[in-house]
């Protein structure tokens, strides 16, 4: 814990002073030297912390080249510790370590400008620093498994053996993340198209089951607007919180994919609350009064699309299934006869592909014709 707490202790002392720090060697002093004393090397012992270190260069080499910091273990370089400005950025410094690595051939090496550290070593080649740090933090935010890591770095802990298999794991790790990273990246630029345009074979792969005949660009392209609909409708009732369109004081908020429907506004309705529910069922979330209340209207719903139906076809062969919060009719209990799907919290219909608004379960009687229409095509393709 005492470590702990000497790095948070530094950590704050960045916060107060790093506005006052001017140069390259103010870093140095206030920042880089309480580091290493952290790591219990003495940095004014020249036979463990050796500033200013010139290593044997190669010929053509800079004459003034020289190391801020090595930490020596019997004499030679364990650790080379390069420092820049605080105000530096460490990403164009990587070459001049690279030299300084080849020239020394340390365990380990450390580019920082007092609040962001870079740990390097020489895992993927023996002898030519790696591209890559195996560990990178900031000391302004840094966390309890990274001091964990740095821990390990102490005079007291060193192991130069097993710390060499710490970067090789840490290495592994990031390796592993950075192809997820890309794998991720890829797969949701792929999922974005398909959202904004499906393709024949997105479409095909879900109509196949259900459609009879041959699927060709043709059949996609009928089906193309009802699957958009269908789609938007299955992501709304998945994440209602990522397309709710309330605007709050202190909050983001996204909004809603605009869907051009019939005979309706422009847009789907706000979502005013969420209603947690059990098995499709809205949850008594107030009082017994609100699942009394969602029962009535949808046996109500369910009279109604009935009597609109029956019309055409006979009422006995109409049936209705809850999936989630969105009652689906169908004719004869079969899946490819579903003709109508509508949610009564939300307030919408799905009939034929197209979507539509209401206010009241009554002003469905609006859409009889249409749901005539459905419901004759359906009997005379099965």
């Amino acid at each position: 814990m005492a470590f702990i707490d000497d790095i948070k202790k530094l950590s704050a002392k960045i916060k107060n002073t790093k506005n006052k720090i001017k140069s390259e060697e103010a870093t140095k002093h206030s920042l880089i030297l309480p580091f290493i004393s952290l790591l219990d090397y003495d940095s004014s012992d020249p036979s463990e912390v050796e500033p200013e270190y010139e290593p044997q260069k190669k010929p053509g080499t800079k004459k003034n080249d020289r190391i801020d910091y090595v930490i020596l273990n019997n004499d030679k370089p364990s650790i080379i510790i390069e420092v820049k400005h605080i105000d530096d950025s460490l990403t164009s410094h990587y070459n001049q370590l690279f030299s300084y690595f080849s020239w020394t051939s340390p365990d380990f090496a450390i580019l920082t400008n007092g609040i962001d550290y870079k740990f390097y070593s020489d895992i993927d080649e023996k002898n030519k620093m790696d591209e890559e740090p195996f560990l990178e933090f900031s000391l302004e935010n840094i966390n309890e498994s990274t001091i964990t890591h740095l821990k390990r770095f102490n005079k007291n802990d060193y192991d130069s053996k097993k710390l060499r298999e710490l970067a090789r794991s840490l290495k592994e790790e990031l390796r592993e993340l950075a192809a997820s990273l890309k794998y991720t990246s890829t797969i949701k630029l792929l999922i974005d198209k398909e959202l904004k345009e499906p393709s024949h074979e997105f479409i095909k792969y879900f109509i196949k089951d259900f459609h009879n005949g041959s699927i060709n660009s043709g059949v996609t392209e009928k089906y193309k607007k009802p699957f958009i609909n269908s789609l938007h409708l299955s992501i709304s009732e998945m994440f209602p919180d990522l397309i709710t369109n309330q605007k709050n004081d202190n909050e983001t908020y996204v909004k809603k994919k605009t869907i051009k429907v019939k005979n309706a506004r422009k847009n789907l309705p706000v979502i005013r609350k969420k209603v947690s529910t059990t098995r499709g069922r809205p949850r008594n979330v107030v009082s017994q009064n609100i699942v009394k209340a969602s029962a009535v209207s949808e046996q109500k719903l369910i009279s109604l699309i009935k009597s609109i139906c029956k019309e055409k076809i006979n009422s006995k062969r109409i049936s209705e299934k809850l999936v989630g919060s969105t009652l689906a009719f169908s004719i004869d209990k079969n899946p490819k006869k579903v003709y109508c799907q509508v949610n009564i919290d939300k307030k919408y219909l799905l009939l034929d592909g197209d979507m539509f608004e209401f206010e009241k379960i009554n002003d469905i009687n609006k859409y009889k014709s249409k749901f005539h229409k459905v419901i004759s095509n359906l009997e005379k393709n099965t």
